[in-house]
């Protein structure tokens, strides 16, 4: 099987834990490029990590992956909406990216701005997670399964775990930040 040439995996990372890492790391294997960003979750106050913590753990990340690049965020909401982003994607590659997600991530799919638009002209790669069922109906989706762990950047800040950050980067992460949480 060829590859697909781009896919845009967008997240708040917060923090990066194993299940993101296999999901960037299959990517790889079967995208030409992948462009990955770290962002604040819109239907979060506030993160944990600081937005440049969380772009400095992604670089560190995909380093090992040659076709990987981490997207800049500078903070400007603007560049947090996926619709905008892949539309600048598809200007830059002149190529519509696919858009990968985590199922947990399709029961919220209608509240995204411009949902309808992405869901009429985008094609989604959503990885099954553990608990979580596709929730929403997308018209150009491919359901991976890869055997995620159930966890979640949520549980590892609720917990403090660290053991599911990748080693490699874990350093990264101003993890004293955690107390003014739990």
């Amino acid at each position: 099987m060829s590859k697909h040439r781009l896919v845009y995996y967008g997240g708040s990372f917060d923090p990066i834990h194993h299940g993101h890492e296999m999901i960037i790391s299959w990517l790889s294997q079967n995208f030409e490029q992948v462009v990955v960003q770290a962002s604040n979750n819109w239907t979060k106050d506030q993160s944990l990590f600081p937005l440049a913590q969380r772009e400095a753990a992604l670089r560190e990340l995909v380093k090992t992956y040659p076709n990987v690049i981490v997207r800049h965020n500078d903070g400007n909401i603007l560049n947090t909406s996926t619709y905008l982003i892949v539309e600048e994607l598809s200007q830059t590659y002149r190529e519509k990216p696919w858009i990968a997600i985590g199922s947990d991530n399709t029961r919220q799919l209608n509240r995204w701005k411009y949902w309808s638009e992405l869901n009429n002209k985008y094609s989604f790669c959503v990885f099954n997670r553990a608990n979580y069922s596709v929730q929403y109906e997308m018209k150009n989706s491919w359901v991976i399964d890869i055997g995620l762990p159930s966890c979640s950047s949520t549980e590892i800040r609720q917990r403090a775990d660290q053991t599911q950050v990748p080693e490699r980067i874990r350093a990264i992460y101003d993890w004293s930040l955690l107390k003014g949480v739990l």
